[in-house]
């Protein structure tokens, strides 16, 4: 039978793990203009089908039109971006179906 010793570490272990990972995703994120998505020139490219594929990104509330094009809408000169990310991919097809 485990001691509790090793069970504990093996959870306290588990913990860890799952809080870095969580604040990995949290901080790729364009939460305050310094990271990589917020800006097109430095978004992070997903190289693989397998990255693109199930892709999700969550939206976050820092705004920073500057970093969009402007307008956004052709024939809309007032349009712009309010909190634009970035992500660019690998085309490895001619036709490609995003899905939201």
């Amino acid at each position: 039978m485990p001691s509790s010793i090793v069970i504990l570490s093996k959870q306290t272990l588990l913990f860890v793990l799952l809080g870095v990972i969580s604040s990995l995703s949290l901080n790729a994120q364009c939460t305050n203009g310094t990271q990589p998505e917020c800006a097109c020139e430095t978004a992070p490219v997903l190289c693989t089908v397998d990255e693109l594929d199930g892709y999700m990104f969550s939206m976050a509330a820092f705004i920073h039109p500057e970093d969009g094009p402007s307008p956004i809408c052709p024939g809309a000169p007032s349009s712009q971006t309010n909190n634009p990310t970035w992500f660019a991919f690998t085309a490895w097809c001619s036709d490609l179906t995003l899905s939201g």
